[in-house]
């Protein structure tokens, strides 16, 4: 999501299973980024619950108003457009992908 300051190498740590940017843990982060790094952290585990159903990660994601933690800069909205770029870009991926057709639906 291209972070303010940041080097864009992301990992989950080993033990704690929370994730780091640039060996930072995300709480030390500010507050957009803050923002930023948990949503694609859960962004990341729904991906991974989408594509290996027998994990136990639920495959669904409530994200409530992501922007109201964030300031009104021009970087904070730019920030905010990525994220919801985001979030459309895995839709379309899941959408259009050939196993969305085999995804269970409820009638």
């Amino acid at each position: 999501m291209e972070l303010p300051n940041a080097t864009g190498a992301a990992r989950i740590d080993g033990v704690s299973l929370l994730p780091l940017v640039d060996e930072q843990p995300f709480h030390a982060r500010g507050g957009g980024s803050h923002v930023a790094v948990s949503v694609g952290y859960h962004l990341s585990l729904l991906r991974y619950a989408l594509r290996h159903r027998e994990c136990g990660v639920p495959a669904v994601l409530l994200i409530d108003s992501p922007a109201k933690n964030l300031g009104r800069n021009t970087n904070d909205r730019e920030l905010v457009h990525r994220i919801y770029q985001r979030f459309m870009s895995i839709l379309d991926r899941c959408v259009n992908s050939a196993s969305w057709a085999r995804w269970p639906r409820s009638s």
